[in-house]
């Protein structure tokens, strides 16, 4: 559900930066000067470089991919998936919920 709010959000972000700096020839001006912090900006909420959110709450590893995910989105699902096994993090999950760690007395 985060992820597709993420997707949501992005998306409409983009959209209404790209008509402010159509408006007029001065914001049209202006997007040229900002154009290459734009594309990072873009690049960053892209959700194929992401590939997918981890589901929390179940035994093992689970990684949800967007409806629409292409190869590289899949490739990169995959890989977090596989982080997600090397570095035990379901269970690192567990062990944390189990204590009480991670409460403020």
């Amino acid at each position: 559900m985060i992820l597709k709010m993420y997707e949501g959000v992005a998306a409409a972000m983009l959209g209404s930066i790209k008509n402010i700096f159509k408006k007029s020839f001065i914001t049209k001006l202006s997007a040229l000067l900002v154009m290459g912090a734009m594309k990072d900006f873009k690049k960053q909420m892209d959700y194929k470089d992401y590939g997918g959110a981890p589901l929390l709450g179940v035994q093992k590893p689970v990684i949800k991919a967007h409806g629409s995910s292409d190869a590289r989105a899949f490739y990169n699902a995959i890989r977090q998936g596989i982080t997600c096994v090397q570095k035990d993090v379901t269970g690192q999950i567990a062990s944390f919920v189990k204590t009480d760690d991670g409460v403020e007395n």
